[in-house]
């Protein structure tokens, strides 16, 4: 049985966000509108300033960024 993580196993590290930052949230499970509306309320308080947050089902969809040689 995988052993369960609490929170003394996690490890944080500071982040600092500016205003107009954007944050992607990746959730392997489905979410109804209420829970991504909590979880989108609860990422934007935690940033601490004005951030767009864009959540993802990675059961629906994988998002890759290929950027573009210069």
């Amino acid at each position: 049985m995988p052993a369960i993580p609490r929170l003394a196993d996690v490890q944080c590290t500071r982040l600092q966000f500016e205003p107009g930052d954007r944050i992607l949230v990746k959730v392997n499970h489905r979410l109804d509108n209420n829970a991504q509306r909590r979880l989108r309320t609860t990422i934007q308080k935690w940033a601490g300033v004005e951030v767009e947050v864009l959540i993802i089902c990675t059961l629906d969809m994988d998002i890759s960024i290929e950027k573009r040689f210069q």
